[in-house]
């Protein structure tokens, strides 16, 4: 009877939190990804500018100026540029964009027994927030 509900009850209560757990852990992940691979490009840039750097005092110009246009590209691929904003950072912000804190629990449980409306016509009503049953009269 009762307790068979209730284990029921604990179950799907269970059951819920192992979703919202994986619902969460989805979106911490699909974030945490992006945080690492916007790190990882940066990264990458910053060698290269240090890079550039050394490279301008002992580099024949022409072996430079091939350099900077490398540079130039990557940046380009990672930033995007105003007339193509289709770099690795543009793709990363929209894929984060969609990463939202709109997770809710749906639906209800409900207790409800055969006999609950034919002793709410006797006066029998239960009280609020016991659970419990008893005489009103």
């Amino acid at each position: 009877g009762a307790q068979e509900e209730e284990e029921k009850i604990i179950q799907a209560a269970k059951d819920a939190m192992e979703q919202l757990r994986k619902e969460r852990d989805r979106k911490l992940n699909v974030l945490i990804a992006t945080e690492g691979e916007l790190r990882r490009k940066l990264q990458e840039i910053d060698f290269f500018e240090e890079h550039l750097v050394k490279m301008r005092s002992v580099a024949s110009e022409v072996d430079y100026l091939r350099m900077w246009r490398s540079h130039t590209e990557l940046r380009s691929d990672v930033f995007g540029d105003p007339n193509n904003p289709k770099g690795v950072i543009d793709k990363e912000l929209k894929l984060i964009a969609n990463v939202q804190p709109d997770m809710l629990v749906e639906g209800r449980l409900e207790v409800t027994s055969s006999d609950a409306h034919e002793m709410e016509k006797l006066g029998f009503k239960p009280k609020q927030g016991s659970g419990g049953g008893g005489s009103t009269a």
